[in-house]
């Protein structure tokens, strides 16, 4: 460790730490030249943690010097995007244009054992790098004596006087600050000859792509020889072959066909059929693909991995953060939002994807107001709905959420002019980034980014949901003759809503009548003036939105009867006002109650209340309740009280409790 220090003072690296073995890996069957095998370098430890640590340096300020041509091992960018791009000016490359379109694909044959160290040397300096950075790069490329690995012995000992190692760290940005001088090279070539553009029916100008290439290998070869028990068969299709389709499905969309004959296969091999024997199938693949729970084995189906990734396609397009995004967005949406972008004309492959599962994509995309560049009717980023499914459409349809901010703040008075007063009071209670960009937020996830795995059933399925999904049903909620939705099961339903306001008047909270779920929740963060952050308060509507869910799976799907049916009276709920009669209500009230207070007087739990002393006494609560959360022990008496320790909630809970006892 302090060698690695004294290299960063200024040291020179000793030699024994750019000693290299040269390991060759075959890459097909039966290798034979020297061009069948890719070499691998099994660099010192010590040489390691000085390029990683010149990595992580790196590759803080490389995405800014490198231009989005390259997509290839730059940090925060997709391999796939620029292969999708060039899928797309392929789909162009018959459009009519003087002399032709022309696509020439060159491969870079060896490139990191061609990279002349000179010419690195030079770029970094022109990129701005200081000369002690050079240095340190220098010492870590050109002082390397390689040896090769040949049966497992060392054989040899050279110096090299080109190229960058396969295996350090360091050369994948050291390649791609080398191609960069070239591509911006390629660049000033085309300004200066502009009849060179390439016609792609888009104003925005690509002359090159720089992307890695690779290809799909064949995995059931040798295997169907081995004997394997079915656990390792099923461990070879979950973590190999369900994962060679994947490659393809960011890029491209697999026909039907394609997708049912790799399931057959899949299927073939977890039964141990083989070429010239036939086994009998137990099970159909979709069976296989049903969840273990479920009965199934856990696969995933090749349809809902290619539904996925295009819906990953969809949120990075409407992230617009690459290249590939951009030039979408110019050439089919133009001066329209893409939710409205039509379908009509010569489209692309891609874009006829996008346009497949867009639908599905936008119900989970939600977004954060920064510079107001989304859609003012069509995006969602005021409830859960676009403002255009809540409101008329008055004035342009494609006016942007900037046209309605004034000095970084939202102007009501303009909010007026086009929709409802009620609407533009939420509006104005959504707070604006002005010095950052809209941000888009996938819902099924806990940070708000995308993930393929958070895409395939993340989503309740309500009536209003399933009917989405296409599946053909009557929708009609349990406690009234309405439809049910989301928000009419936890937020403005007869139940939802006496629940909400029950507790509101304990905590008072004004509840506020919104469809927006964010802001709805936020409300009860808010609290008021006297009630300090961290208040049990805070915790209280994720208790009531699980009791709300399973009252109603409870009434819909188990058949249990509401308490106006069984005619059962809830005791211990004293307030200023008498509450109604005995309800379904009721029932998901007094449930969240009982948990609120079983997880208060939990010594794990710690909501910012300071009791001096608590002593445990018989259960307080009436037997037989539905969604019984309470053990037989609870607290029902104090001794001594600190009463300005205590909450609203505290006090009322403590007045039930001994006007029940």
């Amino acid at each position: 460790m302090d060698a690695v220090l004294d290299f960063f003072q200024g040291s020179l690296m000793p030699q024994g730490f750019t000693a290299t073995t040269i390991t060759l890996i075959p890459k097909v069957k039966g290798a034979q030249d020297w061009t069948d095998f890719r070499p691998i370098s099994l660099c010192n430890v010590s040489n390691k943690i000085i390029s990683k640590l010149l990595y992580s340096r790196l590759r803080s300020v490389v995405g800014r010097l490198v231009s989005q041509i390259q997509s290839g091992f730059v940090p925060g960018r997709m391999i796939a995007d620029n292969i999708l791009l060039a899928n797309e000016l392929t789909h162009s490359l018959n459009l009519p244009a003087r002399g032709g379109n022309v696509i020439l694909k060159l491969d870079m044959a060896k490139a990191y054992d061609r990279v002349q160290w000179s010419f690195l040397l030079d770029a970094l300096r022109r990129f701005g790098f200081l000369e002690q950075v050079v240095r340190m790069v220098r010492a870590c490329i050109s002082f390397c004596k390689f040896s090769f690995n040949v049966n497992d012995t060392p054989a040899g000992f050279f110096a090299s006087s080109r190229g960058l190692r396969q295996g350090d760290p360091l050369s994948p940005l050291l390649f791609v600050l080398g191609a960069e001088y070239l591509s911006r090279g390629l660049d000033r070539l085309f300004l200066q000859h502009s009849d060179m553009r390439y016609r792609s029916g888009c104003d925005l100008p690509i002359s090159h792509l720089a992307y890695a290439d690779d290809s799909v290998r064949k995995k059931l070869e040798g295997w169907e020889s081995r004997s394997l028990a079915p656990g390792s068969r099923m461990m070879l299709i979950r973590s190999v072959l369900l994962s060679i389709p994947i490659y393809l499905c960011q890029v491209i969309q697999l026909p039907l066909a394609v997708l049912e004959k790799l399931e057959r296969i899949f299927n073939a091999f977890l039964w141990g059929s083989r070429t010239l024997e036939k086994k009998w199938h137990w099970a159909r693949w979709s069976r296989a693909c049903l969840p273990v729970k479920e009965g199934g084995l856990g696969f995933r189906r090749l349809k809902d991995i290619v539904d996925s990734f295009s819906m990953k396609l969809w949120f990075r397009f409407r992230q617009g953060s690459s290249l590939w995004a951009r030039f979408l967005l110019r050439k089919y949406c133009r001066t329209v939002s893409p939710i409205c972008a039509p379908s009509r004309g010569a489209i692309s492959p891609t874009w006829r994807r996008l346009l497949q599962i867009r639908p599905r994509a936008e119900r989970g995309i939600r977004w954060r107001i920064g510079l107001g560049d989304v859609s003012f009717w069509d995006d969602t980023w005021l409830g859960d709905a676009p403002l255009s499914s809540r409101c008329d459409v008055r004035g342009d349809r494609c006016v942007r959420v900037f046209s309605f901010l004034l000095e970084g703040d939202w102007d009501f008075d303009l909010l007026c002019a086009v929709i409802a007063p009620s609407v533009a009071e939420e509006i104005v209670q959504i707070p604006v980034l002005v010095d950052e960009p809209d941000a888009a937020i996938w819902i099924h996830s806990t940070d708000g980014a995308f993930s393929v795995r958070s895409s395939w059933e993340q989503w309740l399925p309500v009536d209003e949901v399933l009917q989405q999904r296409g599946f053909s049903l009557v929708s009609k909620c349990q406690c009234c003759e309405l439809s049910e939705t989301f928000t009419h099961i936890f937020i403005d339903g007869p139940i939802a809503r006496s629940v909400w306001h029950f507790f509101g008047a304990i905590f008072r909270v004004r509840i506020p009548i919104t469809e927006n779920f964010s802001l709805f929740l936020s409300a009860w963060k808010r609290g008021r003036d006297w009630s300090p952050g961290g208040n049990v308060r805070e915790f209280l509507p994720f208790v009531v939105l699980w009791f709300l869910w399973t009252a109603r799976n409870d009434v819909k799907h188990r058949h249990l009867p509401s308490s106006a049916e069984t005619g059962d009276d809830l005791p211990g709920i004293h307030c200023g006002s008498p509450l109604p009669g005995s309800c379904c209500w009721m029932v998901v009230m007094w449930a969240a109650f009982r948990a609120l207070c079983f997880l208060y007087f939990q010594s794990s739990w710690d909501f910012g209340y300071g009791l001096s002393s608590l002593r445990h006494s018989p259960d307080i609560f009436a037997p037989g309740l539905l969604l019984r959360m309470v053990p037989a022990t609870f607290c029902a008496s104090v001794s001594v009280f600190d009463f300005a320790e205590l909450g609203v909630v505290d006090l009322y809970w403590l007045l039930a409790a001994q006007d029940d006892r």
